[in-house]
């Protein structure tokens, strides 16, 4: 059994200063036994990192023209942002694609409503709870979604600051990268989440503004 939490920003995403190092101590304080590293269009995190005790998933939240898709256990850096490019490319690397957020209000999700089955086909699963999420009914409405599209339900913190990781997390039966590829294909996940505290927005906030005046 792994508790996974599977979209994670690092400090290579605008707004994190988080460390891959510091990450895996986070999960490992936590309980949680895999995280994806999951940065805004941005690839590599995950290169050369080693834990024993945390399974590392290279991952990327790629800003589409429709809205955000998370990619999961990807080899290079998504190059297309047309939605139905950024499938077909996450498709070719054999990649896990999760909607995050998908019917939150005040984000960039994408409404999976509105997906043509063409392209909702190669969507695995959808982010039925995320802990940053603001109002509880567009989480509620993410998981009445994922039951009425057959789709895999993921938890996830979307961590940008380190306090924030193990505030959600997705159970699955599997010991290795592999074994978790095949449960999350397959929708055999159970999930749980807490909402994110104001303190650890309030901080994610400031280092988003440092970094973007060039302070942090």
């Amino acid at each position: 059994m792994v508790l996974a939490d599977l979209h994670i920003h690092t400090r290579i995403s605008a707004d994190s200063i988080s460390s891959p190092k510091d990450i895996i101590s986070a999960a490992e304080k936590a309980g949680i036994g895999a995280v994806a590293f999951t940065d805004h269009n941005r690839f590599g995190a995950a290169k050369g990192v080693k834990s024993e005790k945390v399974i590392v998933i290279q991952g990327e939240e790629v800003l589409t023209d429709q809205g955000e898709v998370i990619g999961l256990f990807l080899n290079s850096p998504i190059t297309k942002f047309e939605l139905a490019e950024t499938l077909e490319e996450m498709k070719s690397q054999d990649a896990i694609v999760i909607l995050p957020h998908p019917l939150d209000r005040l984000r960039n999700g994408i409404n999976p409503y509105e997906i043509p089955k063409g392209l909702l086909k190669f969507i695995h699963g959808f982010e039925v709870f995320n802990s940053r999420v603001i109002f509880d009914d567009d989480n509620k409405a993410a998981m009445e979604a994922a039951e009425k599209l057959n789709k895999t339900k993921i938890a996830s913190s979307d961590a940008h600051v380190v306090m924030e990781i193990g505030n959600a997390h997705t159970e699955m039966e599997a010991s290795n990268p592999e074994q978790m590829r095949k449960a999350l294909l397959e929708g055999k996940t159970k999930v749980w989440g807490r909402h994110t505290s104001y303190a650890a927005k309030g901080l994610a906030s400031l280092v988003h503004v440092g970094k973007k005046a060039g302070l942090l």
